[in-house]
């Protein structure tokens, strides 16, 4: 899943930073944005940036649901066991 949003923000900061002459305008390399560094730009680069990492993590969210949905389902078949409280219950033996 961090594969998939690094992708989609280093697109989106490509994109869309264009109009403020590129990921250069940040001053930084993109991989070391921190929050406080966003909340110090510009408001129109700040705006720019929020909006970008709001972009980037909605197609995450979107694949993490229905992974999430599917493995509440497999849920409902494990079978419950009651946990040993001796060795012996537990079937091990040495």
């Amino acid at each position: 899943m961090g594969a998939m949003f690094v992708g989609n923000l280093s697109e989106a900061l490509r994109q869309n930073l264009q109009e403020h002459d590129g990921a250069e305008a940040l001053g930084v390399d993109p991989n070391s944005i921190t929050p406080s560094f966003v909340n110090e730009l510009s408001e129109a680069l700040h705006d720019t940036v929020a909006i970008i990492y709001n972009d980037a993590f909605v197609p995450v969210f979107f694949v993490m649901v229905p992974l999430i949905a599917f493995a509440l389902v497999l849920m409902f078949f494990l079978k419950e066991t009651r946990l040993a409280e001796t060795i012996e219950e537990s079937g091990f033996t040495s």
